[in-house]
């Protein structure tokens, strides 16, 4: 893969690189990212499978300790590669006897299920080899 290869692998991940850097800094930047990026979305897989059941949880006893609940575990993850945009939405409510929990994962505009981030991780991967061959 050339210096110019890299630039534009580069750009598709929304990595930003110096025009004036070598090829092994730019390769270990987009190495670095795309290692990121895996991390975010193992963390993501894990935090779905969690709490997927959690209707069948029990909430906290105060008010506060729901509301901190619902701020730690609800949060946005978006992943771009060249024109797809790829998020993660979890929102975790709770109330006085049920804890619910929503997430959502969505490419573009278009509502998946959690095969879609299985599958940009495995895409990630591949981009991960084709640069690490480099």
């Amino acid at each position: 893969m050339t210096k110019t290869e890299l630039k534009k692998v580069a750009k598709d991940l929304n990595v930003k690189v110096a025009l004036s850097w070598p090829k092994d800094r730019i390769k270990t930047t987009i190495l670095e990212h795309i290692n990121g990026t895996i991390a975010k979305i193992d963390r993501d897989i894990e935090h779905h499978e969690k709490h997927r059941s959690a209707y069948f949880w029990r909430p906290a006893a105060t008010a506060s300790q729901r509301r901190s609940e619902e701020k730690r575990k609800s949060y946005n993850h978006t992943i771009v590669i060249g024109s797809d945009h790829y998020k993660y939405r979890s929102i975790v409510t709770c109330s006085c006897k049920n804890y619910y929990y929503s997430g959502t994962f969505t490419l573009n505009t278009e509502t998946r299920t959690m095969s879609l981030w299985r599958q940009l991780r495995k895409r990630i991967i591949a981009i991960s080899e084709e640069v690490h061959d480099v």
